[in-house]
């Protein structure tokens, strides 16, 4: 299908006047951004670096407020708790610290025999969840800095991990064909379930009661969370199941057969087949009023489809490269892009058509956010970062 947006010269040259209008450069480190994490008061941005470093960042005049160095190795993941008491990191060196936010004095260190690659609090803000290298899965206490439990799940990286929302389960998948799930409140794993394939991908229902597993044998099985017996398997699709997601009671899966379905979570019929990239589909949402499916594919297109008609609505195709980012804005309006031709795209859902094309970007790993209703702060993988104002230039985005 032919694109209905225009990509020419002019049009590239008028985004990029309103983005030098509107917009400013934070200098930083100067490798590659890993992570960033916007504070909830909205005035602080924490980011962490190649070069070892953390960086904080004033939201008020967009000053850096500080440099932090303690890590040995790249850090790939920070975040400040609710609270904004703590700035928790986790580093290739084999070491998770945790600073106190404000003086940034360095309050305690966790280690283990293995990099970090993700840390996430539990619901209970007493148990701090990592995933690392070699199938590595440490809970650690987070109020004492110690290790609660250690588990080798697997040879390979923790490929994707979902937590029930009652904070009971968290189940993880691997590449090495293993399903495990962790007992939050008993603090074990409860089993491990090996599978003929590799998974890709995982995803919990709504009411927490069932959990569905993506391989790359083509297959979503769904098991009940509490017993992992297994319920049914769907069958429709020819490639990997590269996502799965929830939207209330509708299942939807992204394969690299360059398709994508919708099931009934409760009576595991398949509700529709969406055909019409032509390369792996590896991203796929539905807007939060329902109405429209977003899809996303290496074929350097995103399509939106009509739920209603089940038909696309508007196929973005692109000039712009591979979409490696993809993100709705939460009044559903909008969406960002971004690809590996280093261009962030801003979209307006319900015009169908490119609001604003950002070619000044230095990598294609993107992060994105929203702070002070005023700013979109967009952090890449070369250094940090945009922030533009956009309350003048789009205000709508922020409704």
């Amino acid at each position: 299908m032919k694109s209905l947006v225009k990509f020419d010269k002019q049009e590239i040259r008028k985004s990029l006047k309103a983005y030098e209008d509107f917009g400013l450069l934070l200098q930083g480190p100067e490798k590659f951004i890993r992570c960033m994490d916007i504070t909830y008061d909205n005035k602080y941005v924490v980011t962490g670096s190649e070069d070892n470093c953390i960086y904080i960042w004033s939201l008020e005049n967009f000053q850096l407020l500080k440099k932090i160095e303690g890590h040995k190795s790249r850090v790939y993941n920070c975040l400040v708790t609710k609270d904004l008491k703590r700035l928790i990191t986790c580093s290739e060196d084999k070491t998770i610290k945790v600073w106190e936010f404000g003086s940034f004095i360095l309050l305690g260190t966790m280690t283990s025999e293995y990099p970090f690659y993700s840390i996430s609090l539990h619901p209970n803000g007493k148990d701090l969840y990592s995933g690392g290298k070699f199938g590595a899965f440490t809970i650690f206490d987070f109020e004492n800095y110690t290790v609660k439990s250690i588990e080798k799940i697997c040879l390979q990286e923790i490929y994707d991990l979902s937590i029930s929302k009652n904070g009971q389960l968290a189940f993880l998948v691997s590449f090495d064909h293993i399903l495990s799930v962790w007992d939050c409140a008993q603090g074990y794993i409860k089993c491990n379930k090996l599978f003929t394939s590799p998974l890709a991908s995982v995803t919990i229902s709504e009411n927490s009661e069932l959990v569905a597993v993506g391989s790359f044998d083509s297959l979503i099985r769904i098991f009940k969370t509490e017993t992992i017996e297994e319920v049914i398997t769907l069958k429709g699709h020819s490639g990997v199941i590269s996502d799965l997601s929830v939207f209330k009671n509708i299942l939807i899966s992204s394969s690299s057969d360059s398709t994508v379905c919708t099931w009934d979570f409760n009576t595991f019929t398949k509700l529709q087949d969406y055909k019409g990239h032509n390369y792996c589909v590896h991203c796929s949402s539905i807007t939060l009023d329902g109405r429209y499916l977003l899809t996303t594919s290496l074929d350097s297109t995103f399509k939106i489809w009509d739920r209603q008609t089940d038909k696309i609505l508007q196929d973005f195709s692109a000039q712009f490269g591979k979409i490696s980012f993809f993100s709705t804005t939460p009044n559903g309006k909008y969406i960002f892009t971004s690809s590996n031709s280093q261009i962030l795209n801003i979209w307006d859902l319900e015009k169908k058509k490119r609001l604003l094309a950002l070619e000044k970007l230095s990598g294609f790993e993107v992060s994105v956010g929203i702070a002070y209703k005023k700013y979109l702060i967009v952090c890449d993988s070369k250094y940090f970062s945009r922030v533009i104002k956009i309350n003048k230039l789009i205000p709508e985005i922020l409704l």
